[in-house]
């Protein structure tokens, strides 16, 4: 699982990309073998001028090429790691869980069909 963050101006800082790497290594530790890689981009859009204006964004792709994206902003950029990883670790739970009913499924149909099994 390769994990690649980047931001868009320089408002982030070493410890923040270490709060990422740590928060995302807890969250998908699971589902290592199944991710090809993680893109995290933080970006600040107004600068030092404050509001909600913090954007997380983190795109993971899996081995057979499915991808799931989390999106958030706010005020500060700890929260919205926070919850970027966790809506994110969600999807990833959530699309693994429909490819193993769509694998069983698939048994399934082939087990019915070819008498395999009974």
């Amino acid at each position: 699982m390769k994990l690649k963050v980047t931001s868009q101006n320089k408002a982030v800082s070493d410890d923040l990309v270490t709060l990422v790497h740590r928060q995302v290594g807890y969250a998908l530790a699971r589902f290592e073998s199944r991710i090809r890689n993680i893109s995290v981009r933080l970006s600040d859009l107004n600068g030092p001028k404050g509001g909600i204006d913090k954007h997380c964004k983190i795109m993971v792709t899996f081995r057979n090429g499915d991808s799931v994206v989390a999106e958030v902003a706010d005020v500060e950029f700890e929260p919205v790691i926070h919850r970027a990883v966790d809506r994110v670790a969600k999807r990833v739970q959530r699309h693994w869980r429909t490819m193993q009913t769509r694998a069983r499924s698939a048994a399934t149909i082939r087990k019915n069909e070819t008498g395999v099994g009974e």
